[in-house]
């Protein structure tokens, strides 16, 4: 069909928060992306994520991804982040 796959980058960022989800799923955050004074980036989530929520959508900066091994994120952990911006790109 003439459609190209492309593949969109995921960056390490440190987790601005604490989440407990269930083994065998994958799940994606909307977060707003902060720089700390000494050059960390942070994700934050950007509010609500239910699936009809769509403030937390609009407000976000783009995904954290917790991967199906995940059970438990702790604020610092080291998380995959992909920005909207890449996404539309």
């Amino acid at each position: 069909m003439g459609t190209k796959i492309v593949q969109r980058p995921w960056y390490a960022v440190a987790a601005g928060f604490c989440k407990e989800k269930k083994l065998g799923h994958r799940e994606y955050i909307r977060v707003v992306l902060e720089t700390t004074t000494d050059g960390w980036q942070v994700a934050r989530p950007s509010g609500d994520n239910g699936a009809a929520m769509l403030r937390s959508l609009a407000a976000g900066d783009g995904f954290v991804c917790l991967a199906e091994d995940t059970t438990r994120v702790t604020e610092g952990n080291l998380v995959s982040y992909c920005s909207f911006a890449e996404l539309l790109s």
